[in-house]
C-alpha cells in the first residue's frame, strides 16, 4: 500500500510501512500502473461494523517493459469468491489510440442509406 488514502475502515495504515514499500519500488526502478475500475482491490467481507478495504493489489513494470509494451494497461475485475479483485493487464506492442484521418467520399452523396 502506497498511502492512507487506499484504505477505508479501521486504523490507518503506518506511514514508515507505505514509505518502505514506495521506496522500495523507486530503487527497483518499478512503475505503479494507475489500475481502473474498483478503488479498492481487498475487502475483509463484513458489511457494516469493522468493515476494511484496502488497495493491496498492483501492477508494477519497469520502463524496459514500457520500451517493448509501450500500451499498457491495467484494471480490476469483479470480485467473486476471494476476498481479493482480480487484476487484468493488457498490454500490446501498438496504441489503440491511434486516430485514423475522416475522409469523405463523394459517392456517399448518392447512397441513400448515408
Amino acid at each position: 500500500m502506497t498511502g492512507a488514502h487506499k484504505k477505508v475502515g479501521s486504523n490507518l495504515p503506518k506511514c514508515v510501512s507505505c514509505d518502505e514499500f514506495v521506496a522500495m519500488s523507486d530503487i527497483c526502478g518499478l512503475i505503479h500502473l494507475d489500475t481502473k475500475g474498483a478503488p479498492y482491490t481487498w475487502s475483509n467481507g463484513r458489511r457494516i461494523r469493522g468493515h476494511i478495504e484496502m488497495c493491496l493489489d498492483r501492477c508494477l513494470v519497469n520502463s524496459t517493459w514500457l520500451d517493448v509494451w509501450n500500451n499498457t494497461a491495467c484494471c480490476t475485475l469483479p470480485r467473486m469468491e476471494f476476498d481479493h479483485n482480480p487484476l487484468l493487464l493488457f498490454f500490446s506492442k501498438f496504441s489503440s489510440t491511434h486516430l485514423c484521418p475522416f475522409r469523405f467520399q463523394k459517392a456517399w452523396i448518392f447512397c441513400s442509406e448515408f
